[in-house]
Order: structure tokens, then sequence, then C-alpha cells
């Protein structure tokens, strides 16, 4: 299966979200969400921490992607800072594991 690697950033930590380069979208469903309410994508589901997040890939602009669902309890769980690296692995056709470096 696939899988890529981000960095956090301090936008990650202030907003408690995550995200992916759009060069990646073609790794999730072909239907995206925006950011408008109520526009949401097909379903996804990242495994972090021994548990399942079910959400929706946004196109936050031409450049990022994010899931619509924060991460902030992940981000504590793991400790994760302005620098650490987060590998994304796809392990089925819409479900991914997060895993910090």
């Amino acid at each position: 299966m696939n899988e890529f690697f981000f960095e956090i950033t301090q936008s990650t930590l202030d907003n408690k979200r995550i995200y992916f380069s759009s060069e990646h979208k073609h790794l999730f469903p072909d239907k995206l969400g925006s950011r408008k309410k109520g526009d949401l994508g097909a379903e996804v589901e990242f495994y972090v921490d021994g548990t399942i997040v079910k959400t929706d890939i946004r196109e936050n602009s031409s450049l990022i992607i994010s899931p619509r669902k924060s991460f902030g309890s992940f981000l504590k769980n793991n400790k994760l800072s302005v620098g650490h690296k987060v590998k994304v692995k796809q392990i089925g056709e819409n479900q991914f594991a997060l895993e910090p470096m």
C-alpha cells in the first residue's frame, strides 16, 4: 500500500488539524469536500492510537488537503511538536494509519 509523511507545523498545533500536500489527494476518495459547511466528501477512516476516526477529506486550498475532524488528542497523546514527522500509511481502500515517527 501507499504511504507518505507530513510534518507537524505551528498551524497544526494551533488548529489541532493535520494537513497534507494536495499531491497526495490521489490516495483519497474521488469526492473531496470543501471548506463550505455541509459540502462533505466520501468517508475515510484513520486508525490512530488504537481507535478509528471517521471523517472526510476536504480541499483547503490548491496546495493543501486535510481531514475535517480535529486530531487534537492524537497530537497531545503522542506529544507531537513543530518539526515532528508523522507517517500516513494506506491500509485499505479508504483506510489509513497515522504513525508518529
